[in-house]
C-alpha cells in the first residue's frame, strides 16, 4: 500500500505545472525526503512535502523510505 502512495505522488509530481523558462533551464527538479512509513502520519508528511514541492515547480521526489528492507 505504501509503495503505491509513492509512487501516486511521484506521479503528481511529475504532471506539476512548471513554468516554460524553468523548465527549459531546468528540465529535472527533484525535492530529497528521508522519512520512515511505518505510520499513517510519516506518509501524510511526505505528501505534504510531495504537494509543496509541486506548487513551488519541482516534478521529482527522492523518497528514501527503507525500501531496500521490504522483502525483510
Amino acid at each position: 500500500m505504501r509503495v503505491y502512495f509513492c509512487l501516486l505522488l511521484l506521479g503528481a509530481l511529475l504532471s506539476g505545472a512548471c513554468s516554460r523558462r524553468a523548465q527549459d533551464k531546468f528540465p529535472y527538479r527533484w525535492v530529497y525526503a528521508s522519512k520512515n512509513l511505518s505510520n499513517a502520519s510519516r506518509v501524510q508528511e511526505v505528501g505534504q512535502i510531495a504537494r509543496t514541492a509541486s506548487e513551488h515547480g519541482l516534478n521529482g521526489i527522492l523518497l528514501s523510505a527503507g525500501f531496500d528492507q521490504l522483502d525483510l
